[in-house]
């Protein structure tokens, strides 16, 4: 599958290629079954197989990252992979979070510009807040926005701080809710959108053909209903009671995962050979950080358009609706 490099370099001598060898102590590397990268320029050094990999330095035998990978592929419950696997339910956080982060990576590498000549993208915005106990105050946590390729059935989605109490302006609040669509959306795309949304805005971002419409009701064909739709009905129910908890950084993890399983994981069994390929893909990558440095940084800024390799993978379905991701992980 790719998960482990298949050539190493002697990090002393880095022209010099090492060769797979086994330990004479097999229970050295209880993992490897004690195989060990040697070098015959530094003969007392050893690398271990999993060096550069999403195993290397766990406390756990590749099988068991490898059930947490296809868990989460199936979106188990963290109670059920803790009681089967047998991991305690930080280190799964921590596993998931660089699931996450490969999701992120994989979006910014293989995600296509939406839209184009002639081509709808509907835009749309709710907000997501938290409500006081007895009901009767509601704090807006986070803005989230939702654009759709209709044609190709592709989304993108972006969590954003809301405004500030000492800033309404509306100019401003919109050219940072929109901001991502100059990465996002070709400058071409027929932008259909609602009255909800600064159509200005829009246009000083170089969109000149932008729709209004003022309800997102599917009865009008040219509506963004189906983003509003999807926006509404599938973003809430990730974060129902744990909203208040999330920091917008690890809100826009589980946004990109869900982004990614509507692109990749229309079924467990696309969603784990999906996600096998894309952690190869890094794993193939030749780059001073090692995986888990790249994936941690990753996580830390999941709004950032990461490029770290050229190479594509071959999905192996077209996009169709995927599963939302188990925001419990």
């Amino acid at each position: 599958q790719g998960l482990l490099k298949s050539e190493q370099q002697c990090k002393l001598h880095p022209k010099k290629m090492l060769k797979l060898g086994m330990y004479s102590d097999v229970s050295k590397f209880t993992h490897s079954g004690g195989y060990v990268w040697i070098s015959e320029c530094c003969p007392a050094r050893f690398t271990s197989v999993f060096n550069g990999s999403l195993f290397e330095e766990s406390c756990h035998a590749p099988a068991v990252l490898l059930k947490l990978i296809y868990h989460w592929a199936c979106q188990t419950s963290v109670a059920n992979v803790a009681n089967w696997v047998k991991v305690d339910n930080m280190y799964m956080k921590r596993f998931y979070t660089l699931l996450r982060s490969v999701c992120s990576v994989a979006l910014s590498q293989h995600m296509p510009m939406l839209g184009g000549l002639g081509k709808v993208v509907e835009v749309g915005v709710i907000s997501l807040g938290t409500t006081s106990q007895d009901g009767q105050q509601r704090q807006v946590k986070v803005e989230v926005l939702g654009v759709l390729d209709r044609e190709a059935k592709l989304i993108r989605l972006r969590a954003v701080d809301p405004p500030g109490d000492g800033d309404r302006s509306y100019k401003k609040r919109f050219a940072k809710i929109l901001e991502p669509l100059a990465v996002w959306v070709h400058k071409e795309s027929l932008i259909v959108t609602d009255l909800t949304v600064d159509k200005g805005t829009l246009n000083g971002m170089g969109y000149r053909h932008v729709l209004q419409t003022p309800t997102a009701e599917a009865a009008f064909k040219n509506s963004n209903a189906n983003v509003m739709n999807y926006l509404r009905s599938i973003v809430p129910r990730m974060f129902q009671s744990t909203l208040s908890l999330l920091s917008r950084q690890i809100i826009q993890q589980f946004l990109n995962e869900l982004v990614w399983r509507e692109m990749y994981g229309s079924s467990p069994a696309t969603t784990f050979d999906n996600i096998l390929k894309h952690i190869a893909e890094q794993v193939r990558m030749d780059h001073k950080e090692t995986l888990l440095t790249r994936l941690t940084k990753v996580s830390t800024d999941p709004f950032r358009q990461w490029q770290f390799v050229t190479e594509t993978p071959p999905a192996q379905d077209s996009p169709k609706r995927g599963r939302k991701p188990n925001q419990s992980e």
